[in-house]
């Protein structure tokens, strides 16, 4: 018994523009350029914000390139965040950073959430960090992810270009006494 080959002509089959998955990346695109948008806001740039404003435009630059987006190595942060550093340092360098940018993070979070609530979005971008196993090639790796805008009991109002939004920008941490 053999097989020819048979050809068969497929009509129509692309994509539509409202497909599940460029939905999700158009949410993506917007979640980063709100997130971005938080960061302008800021008096001035820190490491820490460096190594987050770099990561979210390389994933957004990856979504408008039909990618996906990925995760990095402190190697790769390092580069994306100009920072001069050997590739065996670089890992150090990120632990200090993003230990920094944790830090600030907690206190940004209800700022950012209010940004992309005010933008209309059900979702925002957040850094993370996976933990390695440890070890060689066991290293860390950084990225973006996206997590539901929480609800709450106040309304947003659709915004026009000219509307003053505000977002609360920190969260307040009692003094303690000593």
């Amino acid at each position: 018994m053999s097989h020819g080959n048979i050809s068969l002509e497929i009509n129509n089959i692309q994509e539509s523009e409202t497909s599940p998955a460029n939905e999700a990346s158009a949410d993506e695109s917007a979640a980063l350029d709100a997130f971005l948008a938080f960061f302008k806001r800021q008096e001035r740039e820190t490491r820490a914000q460096k190594v987050a404003k770099a990561l979210t435009e390389d994933s957004l630059q990856r979504l408008a390139d039909g990618k996906k987006i990925t995760v990095y190595s402190s190697r790769q942060i390092a580069e994306m965040a100009g920072h001069q550093v050997a590739p065996e340092r670089a890992t150090g360098w990120l632990a200090k950073v993003w230990g920094e940018l944790e830090s600030r993070l907690e206190e940004w979070e209800a700022g950012v959430q209010d940004t992309a609530k005010q933008a209309g979005l059900t979702v925002y971008a957040w850094p993370k960090k996976t933990q390695g196993a440890g070890g060689a090639g066991n290293s860390s790796s950084f990225g973006i992810v996206f997590l539901p805008v929480p609800e709450t009991e106040e309304a947003v109002s659709s915004t026009t270009p000219d509307t003053i939004m505000y977002a609360r920008d920190l969260r307040l941490k009692p003094a303690t006494s000593g």
